[in-house]
């Protein structure tokens, strides 16, 4: 009985990612289409790091992944730069991983949490060696909400690619009940993208003494994050 079950449980998930494969493409193809996206404030900045070639960190809170991933993919169409997402290697992430990758971003898959070292050594190698701009949730994969670790500060540091924080917001959404309060922006949103001030870490700063920029790159996303709301608000 116990092994019909775990057999029924398994065929259920997969059907159910069967299905939702193609509803989250269609979701996310329609999103690409028709949101209205509105650059704000320092925006230049990351103009001007793609004129140079030069590879950065976009650096956004969690409950803005998917907003802040939909300008960022924007950009890439119209610009034609390296991007990159650190995507879950669990089943999960099997989904955006694919349509990312179908999309032109480099995939790299791993977890701060679970394969912590690993995935810093994929990020640095990406930056380092292939140029690319992987782009950073600095209060994810699990929280809290709105409390930046040093994770990007770190990469920042060891690659010299400077930070670039940046906050969205969308005037028609839906909002998940998960510790992030994940933003799922409907079709035709408008979507108000703020950027701030790049945040660059010197070498010789020790890794112990990097509190201070932790506290300025979360005050950063969370006044960003503010301006954002304010926007489509008013």
């Amino acid at each position: 009985m116990e092994d019909r079950t775990i057999k029924r449980r398994r065929w259920f998930k997969k059907v159910r990612y069967q299905l939702a494969d193609p509803i989250v493409a269609t979701y996310l193809a329609g999103l690409r289409r028709t949101a209205r996206l509105e650059e704000h404030e320092h925006y230049a900045v990351i103009h001007e790091l793609i004129e140079r070639q030069q590879p950065f960190i976009p650096c956004y809170w969690h409950q803005q992944s998917l907003l802040c991933a939909i300008y960022l993919l924007d950009l890439k169409m119209k610009r034609d730069f390296k991007l990159g997402f650190l995507i879950s290697p669990s089943r999960d992430g099997d989904i955006p991983a694919r349509l990312f990758s179908r999309w032109g971003a480099h995939v790299i898959r791993g977890s701060s949490s679970r394969t912590g070292a690993q995935a810093m050594r994929e990020l640095y190698l990406a930056v380092a060696r292939g140029r690319i701009s992987p782009s950073n949730t600095p209060d994810g994969p699990r929280g809290p909400r709105f409390e930046s670790k040093t994770g990007p500060l770190m990469l920042a540091q060891m690659t010299q690619a400077p930070i670039v924080p940046m906050a969205a917001a969308a005037n028609s959404y839906r909002q998940l009940n998960s510790w992030d309060r994940f933003i799922v922006p409907k079709w035709r949103a408008r979507v108000a993208v703020v950027v701030g001030t790049p945040i660059t870490v010197e070498r010789k700063v020790p890794t112990t003494d990097l509190e201070p920029l932790r506290q300025v790159l979360q005050a950063q996303l969370n006044s960003l994050t503010e301006t954002a709301w304010n926007i489509v608000k008013g």
